[in-house]
């Protein structure tokens, strides 16, 4: 399923490096060197991601524990 990046929540899943899910760990808003609302995405094991506000992403169902 696809979702934009500002619909996106803590403990969602995103597509990641390799085509893997990973999960979302937090969300800050920032901005770019264009001036540009940002979202930076700190992921479970794979660094951060940052996505410009109207983006959309690959999302996975959550993984229930």
């Amino acid at each position: 399923m696809r979702k934009r990046a500002d619909k996106l929540k803590a403990g969602d899943y995103v597509k990641g490096p390799k085509n893997k899910p990973v999960e979302i760990l937090s969300i800050e808003e920032g901005v770019n060197q264009d001036g540009r609302k940002c979202f930076i995405l700190r992921l479970y094991r794979a660094g951060n991601m940052v996505v410009k506000d109207w983006r959309f992403l690959d999302t996975y169902p959550s993984r229930d524990k």
